[in-house]
């Protein structure tokens, strides 16, 4: 099945249920997009299944891991550790889940720039993907995807969270992968 017309189909549809007719939070259209995304590519998409080689990247490239407090904030009640990527003033985080699990999250961005800059690459990586299921309440939204990139499968997650405290804020956003 080819990128464009899945993933663009359900990234739309998740965008329209979104807005609801109202206007989402405006952001910069490249607020972080291809960082996250580079991010998600160099970490999850290379070494999801895999938390002892990402942990060795990680390593590799410097990131300090997060203090405990911080890490269980984004990692909630799943083990695992969490390296801060942060990188100027675009807040990311890499989650190296014990069982395998990795996401990468944005603080706050622009979640159709994202949506864009994950079709690139997806379409730059000759991955086959598939909609697996898609769901929207509100203003957060999550769609899980199932990626083939030769020879590894994995669920991938996109999910975008609104600041409850500041409903008109950018929202964060983190993509996630795992073995399928």
């Amino acid at each position: 099945m080819r990128v464009g017309l899945t993933l663009r189909a359900a990234l739309l549809a998740a965008a329209v249920t979104a807005s609801g007719g109202a206007a989402m939070a405006q952001v910069p259209e490249d607020r972080g997009a291809a960082e996250l995304v580079g991010l998600f590519q160099q970490s999850c998409l290379a070494f999801a299944g895999q938390s002892g080689k990402l942990r060795e990247w990680a390593a590799s490239k410097k990131l300090p891991e997060m203090p405990a407090k911080d890490a269980a904030i984004l990692r909630g009640d799943t083990p695992g550790k969490v390296f801060n990527a942060t990188a100027g003033d675009q807040h990311l985080a890499v989650v190296s889940e014990d069982a395998g699990g990795c996401k990468t999250i944005l603080g706050y961005g622009n979640q159709a720039a994202v949506d864009d800059a994950l079709k690139a690459l997806f379409k730059k990586v000759n991955a086959q993907v598939k909609t697996v299921q898609t769901r929207q309440s509100g203003n957060a939204r999550q769609i899980v995807l199932r990626v083939t990139v030769e020879p590894r499968t994995m669920l991938v997650t996109i999910t975008t969270t609104p600041n409850p405290k500041l409903p008109s804020a950018p929202p964060r956003i983190t993509l996630e992968a795992k073995p399928a």
